[in-house]
């Protein structure tokens, strides 16, 4: 069992909460007090299960060979937020009359990562323009095609599909799949992009500024600012990264300041301003805000 110590403002039960909304997720299973998830170390496929106790988290390989317990502390880590002190962003919430209650009733939820950069991007194709039911229906149909996985007590448990896959899968498959026409041009163009080296979290992190890093992203075919600006906010945990456009923001925003659904974006870019460092952790208080309890 691998031990990680938990930062004082952490809440086990609300990240679990967001890895578990109702939908038909395959990338991880939630139980009561658990999650289990499918990591890559090394080139092996680990199985591990996160729990907490007191004031630690418990790490449990429970499939697969894992060499180093160093990669799956950083992975964890990483996956929950665990070396961000995220007293200061609690500490601007406190003084907007608006909003301070979202650090009152959400206390201890951490911005979740989606580690793998090639995931989020296809997840941000697939979701376009589609209810988020359908979306991950579509998602469970790719990753159970062309995934690899892993068996433990007769489940299985999957890995996001490689770019060096999905570049040559067969589009007859896709529309199968209900992707569209455009979507399939996005996903196998995207692929082949990772696959011949031209996209990457190497190359993302060379560009200095925020600005440029939307632009290297919102180079490539099916990448518009609200994916460039998504991936880099569960990706790469950018402070600047703020999904503009997005309907549950303009939701969130409409309730809480009564910021307008259409014509906002000043207002919006206004609000963020105050929460400079914190724009990622705001708009995921405001998706909780809004899903409810």
């Amino acid at each position: 069992m691998i031990k990680i110590s938990t930062p004082p403002d952490f809440s086990f039960s609300e990240c679990l909460w967001f890895l578990d909304r109702g939908f038909d997720e395959i990338m991880h299973e939630v139980t009561a007090d658990s999650v289990r998830k499918l990591f890559e170390f090394s080139g092996q496929k680990v199985l591990i299960e996160v729990s907490q106790d007191d004031q630690e988290l418990n790490v449990e390989v429970l499939a697969g060979e894992l060499k180093d317990e160093k990669l799956v502390i950083s992975k964890v880590k990483e996956w929950f937020d665990l070396d961000r002190e995220i007293q200061p962003f609690y500490e601007l919430l406190a003084k907007d009359n608006d909003l301070h209650v979202l650090a009152k009733n959400y206390t201890g939820l951490r911005l979740m990562a989606i580690p793998d950069l090639f995931e989020v991007m296809c997840w941000s194709i697939i979701g376009q323009q589609i209810n988020l039911t359908f979306a991950y229906k579509i998602k469970r149909a790719l990753v159970e095609q062309f995934g690899e996985s892993l068996t433990y007590k007769d489940k299985l448990y999957y890995l996001f599909p490689k770019p060096e896959v999905l570049c040559e899968v067969n589009e007859d498959l896709l529309r199968e799949m209900k992707f569209s026409r455009q979507k399939i041009d996005y996903t196998i163009n995207l692929a082949k992009s990772f696959a011949e080296g031209k996209l990457s979290l190497e190359l993302i992190k060379q560009k200095e500024t925020h600005s440029e890093m939307l632009k290297f992203l919102t180079s490539f075919r099916g990448i518009g600012e609200w994916t460039a600006q998504y991936t880099l906010m569960k990706c790469l945990k950018s402070p600047e990264a703020v999904p503009y456009g997005d309907a549950g923001i303009n939701q969130a925003l409409f309730g809480l300041k009564n910021i307008p659904k259409k014509g906002g974006r000043a207002e919006q870019e206004a609000l963020y301003a105050r929460f400079k460092g914190w724009e990622g952790y705001l708009t995921l208080y405001l998706w909780r805000w809004l899903s409810g309890n």
